[in-house]
């Protein structure tokens, strides 16, 4: 999300978003034939090991790809700007 910038920031959370419900699809989906062919102890073993690899390997990927992973904060957090739209006094 922070490589998209704000002009593409619709199309990167539709990115975002497509590829979590198309992984969550897809894992639902194979926990359901690894049950089926299996036992609930093996769907939870090979789809855990899968999320492991994924946390191990995501950061990784991003670095090579050189991608930051975390946007940039500003050493000084900005002045507050005064709206005018403070409680009433009376």
């Amino acid at each position: 999300m922070a490589e998209t910038g704000r002009v593409r920031l619709g199309r990167g959370m539709a990115l975002l978003s497509n590829a979590g419900l198309i992984g969550a699809a897809a894992g639902s989906l194979l926990a359901g034939f690894l049950y089926d062919g299996g036992s609930w102890l093996v769907s939870c073993l090979v789809l855990g090991a899968v999320i492991l690899s994924g946390s191990i390997l995501g950061p990784l990927a991003l670095n090579r790809m050189g991608v930051r992973d975390r946007p940039d904060f500003p050493a000084v957090a900005p002045a507050p700007v005064e709206t005018g739209n403070g409680p009433a006094t009376g």
